[in-house]
């Protein structure tokens, strides 16, 4: 399944590219003075994972960090949502919007596992027919950022940086069993409510109307402060793909 999510992940864009070609244009997105402001839709994902730290040299507090290194596995992170960009410059925006998230990790082969146990202390053991779990953490995020356009090329190529503060709002995890069945568990952790997260994009535009736009951009993420902070702290970080349209209002 993980694959499969990866691959059209990565195939959207390459599709989009070839029903809209590029167009070249000095107008592209932009006003005599200033980049042309915009709504945006935007939707992707990323393979998530998390950083563990020990707070803690004791033996249990050991014996829990390697467990979680060992079996915890990467997970696709879905995101979709809303963006509206400012412009005040030749090529220079503001940014700011609103996304869901829900990144995590999962875990292969689970056969001992208490669903009322905080994850640093549940007594997870592997067999063959355990179960898979896959944690998905319930996020809502508010991106705000700069972006710059090289607005005189082609496709107009564009990067952004920023800061997303982030809202935890609970933990969702999905169970799978060997035979088949499926179960879904909610829980609210004790976790960071609200949390910031760093980002890096880099991407380019093509036209499909005077003033719609799709573009595709990569997206790099990792988390400024710790999600949880018992004795194994952790900090999430990602790597994927975004894709959307682009109105322009001016």
């Amino acid at each position: 399944m993980k694959t499969n999510h990866c691959a059209m992940l990565w195939a959207l864009p390459l599709c989009i590219s070839l029903i809209f070609p590029f167009e070249s244009t000095a107008q592209y997105g932009r006003l005599r003075t200033k980049q042309a402001s915009s709504f945006n839709l935007v939707m992707g994902g990323d393979m998530a994972f998390r950083l563990l730290q020990s707070a803690s040299e004791d033996a249990l507090t050991q014996e829990v960090l390697d467990r979680r290194n060992t079996l915890e596995n990467y997970k696709f992170n879905l995101k979709f949502g809303l963006d509206y960009h400012l412009g005040f410059g030749r090529s220079y925006a503001f940014k700011m919007g609103l996304r869901y998230a829900n990144p995590g990790f999962s875990v292969d082969g689970v056969s001992t596992w208490e669903r009322n146990h905080e994850i640093n202390s549940e007594p997870w053991l592997q067999d063959h027919y355990g179960s898979n779990l896959t944690y998905n953490y319930q996020m809502v995020e508010i991106p705000l950022g700069i972006k710059f356009s090289a607005y005189r090329s082609t496709c107009q190529p564009y990067v952004e940086l920023g800061v997303a503060p982030t809202y935890y709002s609970k933990t969702i995890i999905r169970e799978e069993k060997y035979d088949g069945t499926r179960t879904k568990t909610s829980r609210d952790e004790n976790l960071t409510r609200w949390n910031y997260v760093a980002f890096g994009t880099a991407g380019g535009n093509f036209s499909i109307t005077k003033v719609l736009y799709g573009f595709t951009q990569i997206v790099a993420r990792y988390q400024l402060n710790e999600l949880r902070t018992d004795y194994i702290r952790e900090r999430l970080l990602g790597l994927g793909l975004e894709c959307g349209l682009r109105v322009y209002l001016e």
